[in-house]
């Protein structure tokens, strides 16, 4: 199965992330059974064991233990965390870019 890391500002965040955060749950959803997932975003209401939420110290072993994704999708152009795996990646893998918007 191939890895994607889902990088957003809001996941499961319930109304407060708006459609960009049900467009992304639904990918998920729809997608969760063909591939493994990885999300990084800085709001959620949700513990489960894929979704990890923003910190500096989770970035710092994030960057350390640096797993292979086949695919990066940022959710926004614009948010400070998806210009940091931006620029993290830019280089080594395939990005999505989903502005949805913001352009």
């Amino acid at each position: 199965m191939k890895n994607i890391l889902l990088v957003t500002p809001h996941f499961k965040y319930g109304a407060l992330g708006g459609g960009a955060q049900k467009s992304i749950e639904l990918i998920y959803d729809s997608l969760k059974y063909r591939y493994n997932f990885r999300v990084i975003c800085l709001k959620t209401l949700a513990e489960e064991e894929y979704i990890t939420k923003f910190s500096l110290i989770k970035l710092f072993k994030f960057l350390v233990k640096r797993e292979n994704y086949d695919l990066i999708y940022l959710n926004s152009f614009f948010s400070p965390l998806c210009i940091l795996f931006n620029l993290i990646y830019f280089f080594n893998k395939k990005i999505i870019i989903s502005p949805k918007g913001e352009l």
